[in-house]
């Protein structure tokens, strides 16, 4: 964990007699200027893209610049580029706390604890608003996962966004019409280029590699409703599974940033979300084939 990186993980491992195996992906030599190459990161005050160079929101445009590099868009907030402080500390766990007055017109306080129970890590977000007036708020966990060629993937979601060539929103569709992109029974990860946004996420996800005799288990709170898969190519290594708040781009979709998951905070009001990432021994009935 670093608190000077964005609160972000460096790994997350399984610890056995055979040594350390990454069950998120594994950075061993962070730095400030590749937050993207940690083991995961935290998204506050929103998820993904903003496109159109920011925003409308009660008749007021906010503008937001671009603030990753070779990006046209807002991308993943600022919460994962900021200093933390760590508030408590044990063996087990940690909450770490930060304040941040920007990118305007957002200006919040964050608070995140990580806690071990026994092969379960569990993470906890909460962000107030210290605006003066409401705002839309989202949050979401983006960890790096393995890319294997046996990787399997359970997880069900009523309905999925088609990304246009800008990597924005172009059309959202019943998953029932993409049997590849179709995880409700269990199914290999689509080979290649992966970007997909899903809507109507239960909230439980199952990740296996039975060739490293692996499971992982998601859970996470009602206000992660949706989720994003991403993986840049086969040969990566890596995907990602984050559990978000909200729709890519949700602050300029139609009808309005709610309906997209966004949550409207008054001045002072709070939004919370947790996700629980539990390891266990592959079974062959953990994440079947459909």
């Amino acid at each position: 964990m670093l608190p000077e990186l964005g609160a972000g993980l460096a790994r997350f491992d399984l610890i056995d007699r055979g040594g350390k195996m990454p069950i998120f992906r594994s950075c061993d030599s962070p730095a400030f200027d590749r937050p993207f190459e940690l083991a995961c990161i935290n998204l506050i005050p929103w998820s993904n893209r903003i496109s159109g160079g920011g925003f409308t929101f009660q008749g007021t445009y906010f503008p937001l610049q671009p603030n990753v590099p070779n990006q046209p868009c807002a991308v993943h907030g600022n919460a994962f580029s900021s200093r933390w402080s760590v508030l408590e500390a044990t063996k087990t766990s940690v909450v770490l706390t930060m304040t941040s007055f920007g990118p305007e017109p957002f200006r919040y306080h964050a608070r995140l604890r990580y806690t071990l129970r026994h092969s379960a890590m569990q993470m906890y977000v909460s962000v107030t608003n210290l605006s003066r007036f409401r705002l839309p708020y989202g949050i979401g966990f983006h960890p790096w996962l393995p890319r294997t060629p046996d990787t399997l993937l359970k997880a069900s979601a009523v309905s999925m966004w088609l990304p246009n060539e800008a990597m924005l929103p172009k059309q959202r569709v019943p998953v029932s019409m993409y049997p590849e992109w179709n995880f409700e029974g269990g199914a290999r990860l689509p080979r290649g280029f992966i970007s997909r946004w899903f809507d109507g996420w239960a909230g439980e996800a199952t990740i296996a590699w039975p060739s490293r005799n692996v499971t992982l288990r998601c859970q996470a709170s009602s206000e992660l409703a949706r989720f994003i898969l991403y993986s840049p190519s086969e040969d990566a290594g890596f995907f990602c599974f984050e559990p978000v708040s909200h729709a890519v781009d949700a602050h300029n979709l139609p009808p309005n940033p709610e309906f997209h998951g966004l949550r409207i905070l008054a001045p002072g009001a709070v939004m919370a979300a947790s996700c629980t990432f539990t390891v266990e021994r592959y079974q062959a009935t953990d994440c079947p084939l459909s």
